[in-house]
């Protein structure tokens, strides 16, 4: 399975790094046994507040992370990595960089990377600031996490990793603490050692808490506890958890590895496409209920060419491929009643085959994807999720500023 690091999260969509708000050109930090995980595991580890996700575990095609203003996101093109935040109120996006006349292409603008830089970025909200974090295996630059102003003024690094660490998306926290698993390779032989840690943000150090397989990945957290899926020698997936001392405990929670699944990072979906079911596991009370999904007759004869593609509200998005274009649905996941998403985005070739991509929901409203996913023919815009549903193209389109 392919790993996901904090870099391009697009939530953390990447290894974890940051960067410096100087306008001077990067050399690579020298690193010191400092910025070396700590030989000790954490004991009677004490958290701040109840765990919670801030980036997504699932693979994305806009990665970024929503705020109760807007949405900030990392966008890679030739260049280089460049930084924006949405208003959702006064529907625009920015580049994060506060100085009026920066023509956002150099390594003095504070919301651009060169590729020299960052291959690979991703950014997300933490307190009262922003995480930036990047890497540029390329060039010599490793993963490193630094600090900067929600008005993208004040960047600073945080952390610096070694050059054969990998931090993994998703990332959680407590409210002053991060958690992650972090890959530590073996440049010769291409293996490595995982571990699930904890980043002390006020100090600036990292912790090993439990040491994870190649085959497990972490997935949701329940309010003490992280939740980790494990990939057997068959393809096929079993739930555990592990608490914030490293003991792990098993679940009764297994599924075979044809079944599209979706963490929230609170709960698990598993969709059986044989059985038409949907089965939902809650990450707090490992309570799990299966539903049978109803008329499945519209799309049982494409149903095994599916995947999960979102869920909120309650509905989980099915995208479903066909031979030549694709559809989505939305499914009840109480009822397992399907709703038909009418509207669709425009594909390269300006036709509406393919479906409509949600990005994230804000209020009363989705953020969408009208376009192609790239950066000259990509359409934001937010719309009512009754008119979503009803098929109505009734777009308030996010004008770029940038």
């Amino acid at each position: 399975m392919k790993r996901k690091s904090l870099l391009y999260i697009t939530c953390i969509l990447l290894p974890i790094q940051f960067i410096m708000c100087s306008c001077g050109n990067y050399s690579p930090a020298s690193i010191s046994n400092e910025n070396d995980i700590q030989e000790n595991p954490l004991e009677n580890s004490n958290l701040s507040g109840s765990l919670q996700m801030v980036t997504s575990a699932e693979m994305v095609s806009i990665a970024g992370c929503t705020t109760q203003d807007g949405f900030y996101e990392a966008i890679k093109d030739q260049d280089g990595v460049r930084f924006y935040f949405t208003d959702y109120k006064n529907k625009v996006k920015t580049i994060l960089c506060s100085n009026p006349s920066c023509t956002h292409d150099d390594s003095s603008c504070t919301g651009f990377l060169p590729n020299e830089v960052a291959e690979y970025a991703g950014i997300f909200p933490f307190q009262d600031k922003l995480i930036i974090n990047y890497c540029a295996p390329h060039y010599g630059v490793p993963s490193t996490l630094c600090q900067i102003n929600l008005d993208g003024t004040d960047r600073n690094i945080l952390y610096t990793f070694s050059s054969t660490e990998i931090a993994r998306d998703p990332v959680i926290t407590d409210g002053d603490n991060l958690f992650f698993v972090l890959d530590d390779v073996n440049p010769e032989t291409a293996e490595f050692i995982s571990y699930l840690v904890e980043f002390d943000v006020a100090e600036c150090k990292v912790s090993p808490i439990f040491q994870c397989t190649a085959n497990d990945f972490l997935v949701g957290c329940s309010a003490d506890k992280f939740a980790f899926k494990s990939i057997d020698s068959s393809g096929n997936y079993q739930l555990f958890f592990v608490d914030t001392n490293g003991k792990k405990t098993d679940s009764e929670i297994s599924w075979m590895g044809y079944m599209p699944s979706y963490s929230t990072g609170s709960s698990l979906y598993i969709f059986d496409s044989e059985n038409s079911a949907l089965t939902t596991c809650k990450y707090d009370t490992l309570d799990y209920k299966t539903i049978k999904i109803q008329d499945t007759a519209q799309i049982v004869h494409d149903i095994a060419n599916s995947m999960i593609d979102y869920v909120c509200d309650d509905k989980l998005f099915l995208v479903i491929y066909h031979e030549k274009n694709s559809e989505e649905v939305g499914i009840d996941v109480n009822t397992g009643q399907i709703y038909p998403v009418i509207l669709h985005g425009v594909n390269a070739y300006g036709e509406k085959t393919r479906p409509m991509y949600i990005i994230t929901e804000f209020g009363d409203s989705y953020y969408v994807e009208t376009g192609t996913i790239t950066a000259d023919l990509s359409k934001r815009a937010l719309i009512k999720k009754s008119d979503f549903w009803n098929g109505i193209e009734n777009f308030d389109f996010i004008n770029s500023l940038s």
